[in-house]
């Protein structure tokens, strides 16, 4: 897949946005602030924020995200949180977006998660 000259994420981001555009377009936040974004501590970015399904769809890099416990740990109270107030959090490996975006993408919007955030 070839990233457009501009994009400000990564590879695996623009293959979920690609895929969001291609099944429901107009219908997501890129990058949402939330709880004070980066600015507070406790505060999030979330990769994608759907507000009309109640989700966020967060892509995990396995280096990043899956390289120390700490990080895994940071995103499970991550998860607490934003599940408290209502957003169900579904996780995409980077793998799996890469491989398949529109099936992995699919999968996310019916609150299936896939990802080893989810213990598979």
């Amino acid at each position: 897949m070839e990233v457009p000259a501009g994009w400000i994420g990564s590879v695996p981001e623009y293959a979920c946005y690609w895929a969001l555009n291609k099944l429901v377009p107009d219908q997501f936040t890129y990058q949402y602030s939330i709880m004070g974004g980066r600015t507070q501590k406790g505060g999030a970015i979330l990769d994608f924020y759907l507000p009309g399904f109640n989700l966020s769809i967060q892509i995990q890099g396995e280096y990043w995200h899956y390289g120390s416990s700490g990080q895994m740990a940071q995103a499970q109270l991550q998860r607490i949180e934003l599940e408290g107030r209502g957003i169900t959090m579904i996780y995409i490996d980077e793998s799996d977006i890469l491989r398949n975006p529109i099936w992995y993408v699919k999968q996310a919007l019916a609150g299936r998660d896939f990802s080893r955030m989810a213990g598979r």
